[in-house]
């Protein structure tokens, strides 16, 4: 049995987005299969910290402010704006990891001793850099975040949330002893980026035997997600 310290901006819970389900379903697998595993929530949206202290063998919340963009991607971005031309600077992989979580999180490896450190998302990779080598350093990434900005510009959207370069992207990854994908695409993106072991870990996710519809379904279609921008233009 391992002690897995599990570090994420996002929670486990409620289960009412696809990230929060992904995270939810793979650390109950870890749990069942026997190992131990303490949830550290880095605060940046809200979630039901009751349940989470419940459902985990350790947990842990941390504050945490979102730093705000710095002075040359503002400017860039807006004398961009004014050229009237679709595109953006990229984050920097750290800009949204802040100083302090460093104390804070060093602090919760001297208790907990872990053998196995999770992170959630590419963006919060530097927490790697608290924990020596004995410890397996996973890094869970959710998404492809290398040249996303081009994505949402290439399909007229206005980028959101966070995005990258693919060199910013890599020096995450290399932080990382394993790389987890949830479709082969993408381990095939960080395979091009990384030597770094990658490995697909698509959604754990148990459905009810499926039955066959009674009366008319046709041109009837069930779309299941959450009611985020890029959900909604996919539908659309």
């Amino acid at each position: 049995m391992a002690s897995i310290l599990v570090i994420s901006p996002t929670p486990s819970h409620p289960q009412d987005a696809g990230n929060r389900a992904r995270i939810f379903s793979l650390l109950g697998a870890l749990k069942n299969a026997g190992h131990r595993v303490h949830f550290v929530f880095v605060a940046s949206e809200a979630g039901d910290e009751a349940a989470m202290a419940v459902a985990w063998d350790g947990y842990d919340s941390l504050s945490y402010r979102r730093p705000g963009d710095r002075w040359l991607k503002k400017k860039f971005d807006r004398w961009l704006l004014k050229l009237g031309r679709s595109d953006v600077l990229p984050y920097r992989v750290d800009d949204w990891y802040t100083p302090d979580l460093a104390a804070q999180l060093q602090a919760i490896r001297d208790r907990v001793r872990p053998d196995v450190v999770l992170v959630e998302y590419v963006f919060l990779s530097r927490a790697f850099d608290c924990f020596g080598p004995g410890v397996l350093k996973i890094l869970d990434t959710h998404d492809i975040f290398g040249d996303r900005h081009s994505m949402y510009l290439d399909h007229g959207l206005k980028p959101v949330f966070f995005y990258t370069t693919r060199q910013q992207e890599k020096k995450g990854l290399d932080r990382a002893d394993l790389i987890l994908a949830i479709q082969d695409e993408e381990a095939a993106h960080f395979k091009q980026l990384t030597h770094r072991k990658v490995m697909t870990v698509g959604h754990l996710v148990d459905f009810p035997a499926l039955t066959k519809p009674s009366g008319n379904s046709i041109n009837r279609l069930l779309f299941v997600g959450s009611a985020n921008h890029i959900n909604v233009d996919g539908i659309s």
